[in-house]
């Protein structure tokens, strides 16, 4: 099947309107890849094993593969792992 129109929507389906989850899965996966980069020269500054930083940036991966516009779920999923980056933050 082949991608149509702007919304990169399978040809025979509805199209989303307001769908917001490529630049969100943009960010989960530039965030995600700033915090590898940077986890070597920071880690002496997280009090966490390493183990946990790298489970954490593997959640925020495989939540940004998750992001779908027929899923509502994972639009929850993505605003709880959003809301908890902040509070950290």
């Amino acid at each position: 099947m082949k991608p149509t129109g702007e919304n990169n929507v399978v040809s025979g389906l509805k199209p989303m309107p307001h769908y917001y989850g490529d630049g969100v899965r943009k960010l989960f996966i530039a965030g995600a890849v700033v915090m590898l980069v940077t986890l070597p020269s920071l880690q002496s500054l997280i009090s966490l094993p390493v183990m946990v930083s790298l489970f954490v940036i593997l959640i925020i991966g495989i939540a940004a593969g998750l992001t779908n516009p027929r899923h509502v779920w994972a639009a929850f999923l993505n605003a709880i792992i959003a809301g908890g980056g902040a509070c950290c933050f």
